[in-house]
């Protein structure tokens, strides 16, 4: 099985990062206003992404936000961004995101049972559902 490597993306991994959110959503965004955006998350100390890359591809993205809820009186984070190109799924690229994310969750202070929150199943992308 190939090997999958995570690492933090830059503003140069625009088109990456475009292609694959496009496919999360599967449909195109305006470039310049999605590069702006791009650009200014990751300017944001709350909001962390990780890219998954098996033998040199891009093949999947998570977003998380970290927050501090006033109703929770402690750090959560929030996935809100997961996908995994079709073709690289059942490489365990989508866990390997999903560690990272509770992991560095974890790292900025959340807690064990609610360090992480994932979207409801009414809201996760087809793969994600049980």
């Amino acid at each position: 099985m190939p090997t999958c490597e995570l690492r933090a993306p830059t503003l140069d991994d625009v088109d990456a990062v475009y292609a694959l959110i496009c496919e999360l959503k599967q449909k195109a965004y305006d470039r310049r206003h999605f590069t702006a955006g791009f650009a200014m998350n990751l300017q944001n100390p709350t909001l962390r992404y990780q890219l998954a890359q098996v033998e040199g591809e891009t093949v999947g993205l998570i977003g998380l936000q970290l927050q501090f809820p006033l109703n929770f009186n402690a750090w959560i984070g929030e996935v809100q961004e997961l996908v995994v190109l079709p073709q690289r799924r059942g490489l365990h690229v989508g866990q390997a995101l999903l560690a990272w994310a509770e992991e560095e969750a974890r790292g900025h202070g959340a807690q064990n049972g609610g360090a992480l929150q994932r979207q409801s199943p009414s809201r996760r992308p087809p793969f994600l559902s049980p």
